[in-house]
């Protein structure tokens, strides 16, 4: 992954930001959270799709989780969440994150991954490599 892409994924504003990018695979979701440090889910972590764990991630990257305030631009959101997924390779990727609606959302519910009031993000399980981008924000 591109060292500029990733600067500005460690930059956007939140209490806390967490960032892996491993050359070496996991064998689960768990794995890669507590390669990142994150609260393990277990059976709690939601598997979805390429397309929706872009999504997820450029509304992580673009919205703040507890006031839903605009961090980012939605165009440099959308970038961001798509190179990061592409980074990862795509045949036999898997995704998954911690809620089902999108993190922050009024209407969401979600298993913390972490002790802050708010968190969300993605975890990727690729063939070649694992990685994680999650937030945290507090009310």
């Amino acid at each position: 992954m591109d060292e500029n892409i990733a600067q500005h994924m460690r930059d956007r504003p939140a209490e806390r930001v967490w960032l892996v990018w491993d050359a070496a695979p996991q064998h689960d979701f768990d794995g890669v959270a507590l390669a990142a440090g994150l609260r393990p889910l277990g059976d709690c972590w939601i598997e979805i799709d390429a397309d929706r764990a872009e999504q997820v991630l450029a509304h992580v990257l673009r919205t703040g989780l507890a006031y839903s305030d605009e961090h980012m631009p939605e165009h440099r959101a959308r970038r961001l969440a798509r190179e990061f997924i592409r980074s990862c390779g795509t045949d036999e990727t898997r995704y998954a994150t911690n809620t089902k609606g999108l993190p922050g959302s009024h209407l969401a519910s979600w298993m913390p991954a972490t002790d802050y009031t708010i968190d969300g993000g993605i975890v990727i399980l690729g063939t070649s490599r694992s990685a994680c981008y999650w937030v945290a924000d507090e009310d």
